[in-house]
């Protein structure tokens, strides 16, 4: 179904949600997620790391320059890598743009006030999942 998740990072954001999302859906999919931010500070690489923490598999980071228009860079490197889904936090500054821009497959995350629940994905698929023969 997917085998690449694309997911943009606005590192002044606190705590977002869709890393999380992208390595739970990961997980369940087996699939590869890219972490992406736009940024000049020196530590960029180094939160897209500390988010990386909670994968499976170790993510691939990408720091693009900062940009006039973010939207149209990550659209870009998500058309040039053939990603199969964009997982965006709903308060990333250009979220609402990818909304009628992207024409790939593309699940936006809210902000959550409830404790994140770490393998939802998982035990939704282990309830669906027909027993082993």
């Amino acid at each position: 179904m997917y085998r690449s998740i694309l997911t943009p990072i606005d590192l002044s954001l606190r705590d977002p949600l869709a890393p999380r999302h992208a390595f739970d859906l990961a997980r369940l999919l087996g699939c590869r997620v890219t972490l992406v931010a736009s940024t000049s500070a020196a530590d960029g690489l180094s939160r897209l790391a500390s988010l990386a923490e909670g994968a499976r598999r170790t993510p691939e980071l990408v720091v693009l320059p900062e940009q006039a228009d973010p939207e149209r860079a990550f659209l870009a490197l998500a058309y040039k890598e053939r990603v199969d889904l964009l997982v965006v936090d709903t308060n990333v500054s250009f979220a609402a743009a990818l909304r009628s821009a992207a024409t790939l497959p593309l699940l936006l995350v809210p902000p959550s006030r409830a404790e994140p629940r770490v393998d939802r994905w998982l035990k939704a698929a282990e309830v669906t999942r027909p027993p082993l023969p």
